[in-house]
């Protein structure tokens, strides 16, 4: 009877393990490797890259890179993906979002799910930029969320601007391709507390701010939907559990 009373406890206990890690693997949204969603709607010069200038990707194989290099500025610097950035209209019409304050750049939406528990989405994003000294230029990456119809869940959050970063940016490992400095790979971390479960989409954009004759542009890896601590903390305590009663069964 002992032995059965804990058989029947070590199912219980593993149902729950096993729910607890369901939902924390829901997490992860792509890394932009083979079989991961990727962008569904893109905006001039946006393409996965593998490593870029020697900067290898965040995590896994590949990294996906949207710049504001366009073939017609004053600089002529060839895109990376072999399509020019677009103007500020353009980027706001096709990705669905208004306010932008830039000139030109390049910007995706990439679907994701909020299930019920989920805090934030984050995401690993290194800039790049030519923009040294302080000026007029202030490229400009901007970072905000979509529901399904295609309307804007909270604010239109800048991320970061060229002059603002100007002490934090360091030497690309690889000189030999458009970009100069970077602020290597940071983390960037959004709500999710007020979305109702459901499906969105996250927008990244790089936009040259004021002029179009230097250029600007984002690595983007690992984005991930993050559970909240409580999904977590069950899992973990249930584990523990579990490992325990295996021991007592073993025992009896």
């Amino acid at each position: 009877m002992k032995s059965l009373r804990c058989r029947s406890l070590l199912i219980a206990v593993c149902s729950v393990v096993s729910l607890g890690i369901s939902a924390y693997a829901a997490g992860p949204v792509t890394g932009f490797e083979s079989g991961d969603q990727l962008p569904t709607t893109t905006a001039g010069d946006a393409s996965v890259r593998g490593t870029f200038q020697g900067r290898a990707p965040f995590a896994g194989s590949n990294q996906y890179l949207i710049t504001t290099l366009n073939s017609a500025d004053a600089d002529a610097i060839a895109p990376v993906s072999g399509t020019n950035s677009v103007s500020n209209t353009t980027l706001q019409s096709t990705l669905h979002i208004s306010g932008l304050a830039g000139i030109e750049g390049s910007g995706f939406l990439l679907p994701f799910t909020v299930n019920s528990g989920d805090l934030q989405l984050q995401f690993q994003y290194d800039f790049l930029t030519n923009e040294l000294a302080p000026g007029n230029h202030n490229d400009i990456v901007y970072v905000y969320i979509l529901n399904s119809s295609n309307t804007l869940q909270g604010s239109l959050i800048t991320l970061t601007t060229a002059n603002a970063e100007q002490a934090n940016l360091s030497l690309l490992p690889d000189q030999s391709g458009p970009f100069q400095f970077e602020t290597g790979y940071r983390a960037a971390n959004l709500s999710l507390a007020s979305l109702a479960p459901g499906s969105y989409q996250l927008g990244i954009i790089v936009e040259d701010r004021t002029t179009n004759d230097i250029p600007s542009g984002v690595l983007v890896d690992a984005v991930q939907v993050v559970p909240e601590p409580s999904i977590v903390g069950l899992t973990i305590a249930g584990s523990v559990l579990l490992v325990a009663l295996r021991r007592r069964i073993k025992g009896s």
